[in-house]
């Protein structure tokens, strides 16, 4: 990876529709030095045990809420332009998160500080929006994002997805409000939508019968230079162009249609090696979140066989791969993809990609995130029964250091 501090904005929306598939490409912009800092010394005092290590997730069970992914803002995020409503509110920018089911933006009632320099969506002004009146309310590690539903036509880079139901948030939390984006576009099942059983957008593009196929590639690149577009999100079709010349996809059944939670069966790292227990180690296949996060009770000796990553990047290319091994496949993760190099105004400094989380708050999940999907162009299949993810090596070179 080239830089831990770089927003993932879709500067210029370039969206192409061909038959029934849609691709979504998405340009790279740098994070500040300043919040490239901030995010540098949080990590820091997370691994020396100076502060409490990051939730990615938080359950609440007074309120019946269910675990929702924490999206990484301090590291990398993929963001599209959306609009809303007839005729079209925004553009809003939403992250793309296979790591939560709810869509939301923000309400023109909103008053909290995170809305302020946000456009905000007005359902009164929009004549395809019908009330509904749910309440919705999503809980973060550090806060959390509530509102009611309304159902208004949702426009996804020229797909007009009918009578969706999305949240108008009137309270945002706090940690939205200095980051360049407006809400989050869940692709995950309605099982942890909030409320429960609100049909995503993804859901309502396949029954709506807006795509060729009912799946989703991702390729992310490497290159981060401005103005680079070459990271796709491709709904409705698969492009053998993004794999490996030679390679092919290897496909695992996902577990329970909540997450896209899949099992594994070992993680190796040199001569470490985790067995994970019987029924497997639960995976998330997210691409809300930048690092690979493991259960605080299976991290330390993963943590320790990697070893010291040098702060000047001098010992990135000496350090063990990682396996994973899923559905008797490996993923091989090269050291130039989990390890995370940070641009401050003073430096670039090398930091672990890989972080433990509490099991007591997330639960016993590992979290495939960004420094596995950027290795591999993943696919997220509806088409068949039981849904499945597919994995193949991505066709780029890895990062330089």
């Amino acid at each position: 990876m080239q830089t831990v501090v770089v927003l993932l904005l879709l500067t210029a929306l370039a969206a192409s529709v061909m038959g029934n598939s849609v691709r979504m490409t998405v340009a790279k912009q740098r994070h500040t030095p300043a919040q490239a800092e901030a995010w540098l010394a949080g990590y820091k005092a997370r691994v020396s045990g100076a502060a409490p290590m990051r939730s990615l997730a938080k359950y609440n069970a007074a309120t019946g809420g269910h675990p929702q992914t924490v999206v990484n803002y301090g590291d990398e995020l993929w963001v599209a332009n959306i609009t809303v409503g007839t005729p079209a509110q925004g553009p809003y920018r939403v992250v793309l998160d296979t790591g939560s089911s709810n869509l939301w933006v923000p309400s023109v009632f909103c008053a909290s500080a995170a809305c302020s320099t946000k456009p905000r969506y007005n359902a009164t002004a929009s004549t395809t929006a019908v009330a509904d009146g749910q309440p919705f309310a999503v809980p973060y590690g550090t806060g959390f994002t509530a509102g009611s539903l309304v159902i208004d036509t949702v426009h996804v880079a020229g797909l007009n997805i009918k009578s969706q139901k999305l949240g108008q948030a009137d309270v945002m939390a706090k940690f939205f409000e200095d980051e360049p984006l407006d809400g989050i576009l869940g692709l995950a099942f309605d099982e942890i939508s909030e409320p429960k059983g609100v049909p995503t957008p993804f859901d309502n593009m396949i029954s709506q019968k807006l795509l060729s196929k009912d799946l989703l590639q991702v390729f992310l690149s490497n290159d981060v230079a401005p103005g680079n577009t070459e990271s796709v999100f491709l709904f409705g079709d698969i492009d053998e162009s993004y794999v490996k010349p030679g390679a092919s996809f290897f496909y695992v059944n996902v577990d329970f249609p909540s997450y896209w939670l899949i099992r594994m069966t070992q993680v190796t790292v040199g001569s470490f090696a985790h067995k994970c227990a019987f029924l497997g180690c639960a995976a998330v296949v997210d691409t809300g979140t930048t690092i690979l996060a493991i259960p605080s009770n299976d991290a330390k000796g993963v943590i320790e066989a990697v070893g010291t990553v040098k702060s000047d990047c001098s010992n990135v290319d000496s350090l063990p791969t990682i396996s994973l091994t899923i559905s008797g496949n490996k993923l091989d993760l090269a050291p130039q993809y989990y390890v995370l190099k940070v641009q401050t105004s003073n430096s670039t400094e090398c930091v672990l990609g890989i972080e433990s989380i509490p099991v007591e708050e997330a639960g016993p999940l590992w979290i495939l995130g960004d420094v596995v999907l950027r290795q591999y162009t993943t696919v997220w299949d509806r088409s068949v029964s039981p849904p499945r993810v597919g994995f193949a090596p991505a066709n780029q070179p890895p990062p330089t250091f």
